[in-house]
């Protein structure tokens, strides 16, 4: 059912729009701050799954599991699931559910309004995040540099930056041009 105005969080997870995708580039410009883009990996794999889900272990899992002795007496063995896998339809909620209370337990602060904003009123990092891309500045490059290797421990990554005056760099398929008194994006 839909209805006007009312805030439904059971259908779809927070992603950018082609609006809010450009807050992070105007909060830098602004602040003079350098800024950073990660890239998640492998990312349902760190989601826990909530309900019971079945899968077929791999061809040569089952082939290591026949050739030992006395397993030809027993059916073949299924998984039970403990993490969320690629072509769930949950798979992309839980995600981001792990995502933002990993991002809550480090300090930030979402946005109501806009949830896929976030900000450490301590460090001052702010980012967006759009499903397994986040894109953030901070006051200086250690504040970055910190944040990316606090979220190693619980994610794995691969970040770029702090980026400065003269990097080019693509966050979204939007290759962006830092200068100093701006932010070009093609």
């Amino acid at each position: 059912e839909f209805k006007r105005l009312t805030q439904r969080n059971d259908l779809f997870t927070s992603a950018s729009t082609s609006n809010t995708e450009r807050i992070i580039d105007v909060i830098s410009v602004k602040k003079g701050q350098p800024t950073f883009i990660v890239d998640a990996k492998n990312v349902y794999f760190h989601a826990p799954e909530t309900e019971q889900v079945f899968a077929e272990p791999p061809q040569c899992w089952l082939s290591w599991y026949r050739s030992q002795k006395d397993v030809d007496l027993v059916p073949d063995p299924v998984w039970v699931l403990d993490k969320t896998i690629y072509g769930r339809r949950e798979a992309s909620k839980r995600f981001n559910v792990y995502v933002t209370n990993l991002l809550k337990e480090k300090g930030f602060d979402q946005c109501p309004a806009q949830p896929q904003m976030f900000k450490n009123f301590q460090t001052q990092v702010e980012m967006e995040v759009h499903q397994d891309d986040f894109h953030g500045t901070g006051p200086d490059d250690q504040s970055i540099l910190d944040f990316c290797q606090s979220i190693k421990e619980k994610l794995l990554i691969k970040s770029s930056g702090p980026l400065k005056c003269g990097d080019k760099y693509k966050y979204l398929k939007c290759s962006r041009y830092r200068y100093s008194n701006g932010t070009l994006l093609v």
